[in-house]
């Protein structure tokens, strides 16, 4: 089966890593540098991954930012798309905190104690090991600057999408994010009718701070969706 991954802000897919490893070998993964990719706004890049990556029928894995640029692709190639698991995503407006931080200055990431101490808080609630918390800033460092500040705009600017969706699709929801609002999931729910919404336990970052138990729903769900 084939699986593409969508990554956070960041945009550099090194996050993934763990939960890669986790999934079975079995599975054809590809990750997604969304820096790499022509276009700055969802749609543009949406439909540079349609054209590029979505040559047979493929599971979609797409966590926090990443969550629109799915939404986009289940409107440009729905035949293409076997199942989307979203990831502490969103397709509409995440929260207020969204609006206000595409106005802090991108040069706030070369301080990392500040950036660290953000990063634990938001991300991981407190209680991100040192290992976490510096592979997330460290992909915030390898991210391109220019690429970075436009999803934060994206962010922002988001609209309410519409159009409703019969993927099948599942949302594994931290049950103490701190970034994406419980109004962001229920939009998705609203969008996607065959959605399955699983909590778990831990911040935003739950699939670098748990990447087994998210590799396990991932995995109960495709063989949902592969049985006959």
């Amino acid at each position: 089966m084939k699986v593409l991954l969508l990554p956070g802000l960041d945009g550099t897919g090194t996050l993934f890593s763990g939960l890669i490893k986790a999934l079975p070998k079995q599975w054809t993964t590809e990750t997604i540098c969304l820096s790499k990719l022509p276009g700055d706004s969802y749609l543009a890049q949406a439909q540079s991954i349609a054209k590029s990556y979505l040559n047979e029928k493929t599971y979609i894995i797409a966590e926090s930012y990443s969550g629109r640029i799915a939404y986009e692709l289940s409107l440009l190639a729905p035949e293409k798309i076997l199942s989307i698991t979203f990831i502490a995503s969103f397709i509409s407006s995440p929260s207020l905190l969204s609006k206000a931080a595409q106005l802090a200055p991108i040069s706030l990431i070369d301080c990392p104690s500040l950036t660290k101490i953000t990063l634990n808080f938001f991300g991981f609630n407190g209680k991100g090991s040192d290992i976490l918390i510096d592979s997330t800033y460290n992909a915030l460092l390898n991210t391109n600057r220019g690429k970075l500040k436009q999803r934060l705009h994206n962010t922002a600017s988001i609209s309410q999408p519409s159009q409703r969706l019969e993927i099948p699709a599942v949302y594994i929801r931290p049950d103490r994010d701190r970034l994406v609002s419980k109004k962001a999931v229920i939009d998705i729910s609203a969008i996607y009718i065959n959605l399955n919404v699983i909590d778990i336990p831990g911040g935003h970052f739950i699939a670098q701070a748990h990447p087994n138990k998210v590799a396990r729903i991932i995995m109960n769900f495709a063989e949902g969706l592969l049985l006959p």
